[in-house]
């Protein structure tokens, strides 16, 4: 049985729309867990709008921590592979159908996505740009958080700590994206380049110039550690995420007319540069940058 945690907070109407598309799996071997973090529309009495035995609904009392809420519903969980949906993403029928024959192979398993406005149109057919599926290994993930929490079906056999998600480093921002760099160290991780989820964009609380900010220094705090990794691979990845990480905080500054701020972070920048292991990840990023450009010229 697989285990669906939905995690949700004041997104009734969106709810509905997820917990429809669950539902609507030509797989049917699966619970979805509800963690409510207390809600104040009509979310605590979702259970009354759709019936369904396969819904347990958990009410809690407002948590604001999603690694917390998420150990909440894995805790509950009674399946023997994991699932999670946001409350505003959406299921294809057949998502769970082609996964779970993969889990004989690998053990996690994430897919490609549609990207959908709040009125459910399509505003890209292909929200990751992967050309073939591909095992993620911790080198390309330390590039590139590619996994979509509402794509992913696991082993939870994986998840050995009791509280897999932290709790305290990782609140609410990341707190995905330093559980599968922790598990593509000890697993087989899958993209499987296939839409199988709708993912939705709409204005939220995380797009803000504060908690953007937040994410950028919860990445270089998930990166940093991995520089003084002994695989070199896994190094030199790390060395130019840090480095992508700190020019793309400089253009979100800049974004939120906040150049002063985004200057001093160039500065930053320059004297990162000096260092060798940076000055190799700067080198890098160019030569890539140049190469996707002639890729380009030549496509058209």
């Amino acid at each position: 049985m697989v285990s669906i945690i939905v995690l949700t907070y004041n997104r009734f109407e969106l709810l509905k729309k997820t917990l429809k598309s669950i539902l609507n799996q030509t797989y049917k071997d699966f619970e979805i867990i509800i963690v409510n973090d207390g809600s104040s529309d009509d979310t605590p009495h979702i259970k009354s709008y759709i019936t369904d035995e396969r819904i347990r609904l958990f009410n809690l009392e407002k948590q604001n921590n999603l690694a917390k809420l998420r150990n909440y519903g894995v805790k509950q969980s009674k399946g023997k592979y994991i699932g999670f949906c946001d409350d505003d993403d959406l299921w294809t029928d057949t998502k769970l159908e082609i996964q779970m024959p993969l889990l004989d192979e690998y053990d996690f398993i994430c897919s490609n996505a549609k990207l959908i406005d709040i009125e459910d149109r399509v505003l890209a057919e292909k929200y990751i740009k992967f050309e073939n599926s591909k095992i993620l290994k911790t080198k390309d993930l330390l590039l590139d958080n590619v996994i979509m929490p509402s794509s992913v079906i696991f082993h939870k056999k994986l998840l050995s700590d009791d509280k897999p998600f932290d709790e305290f480093n990782y609140i609410n921002l990341c707190e995905d994206y330093n559980l599968w760099i922790k598990l593509s160290l000890i697993a087989k991780l899958y993209f499987l380049n296939e839409e199988l989820i709708l993912h939705r964009t709409h204005s939220s609380w995380a797009r803000g110039s504060k908690n953007s900010q937040q994410i950028y220094r919860n990445h270089f705090k998930l990166l940093k550690p991995f520089t003084k990794s002994k695989d070199p691979e896994i190094r030199e990845s790390a060395h130019l995420s840090m480095l992508n990480n700190k020019i793309y905080e400089m253009k979100n500054l800049s974004y939120h007319d906040k150049k002063f701020l985004a200057f001093t972070k160039l500065s930053g920048l320059f004297f990162l540069i000096l260092r060798p292991e940076y000055f190799k990840a700067f080198y890098i990023r160019v030569k890539m940058y140049f190469e996707n450009r002639n890729k380009i010229a030549k496509n058209k």
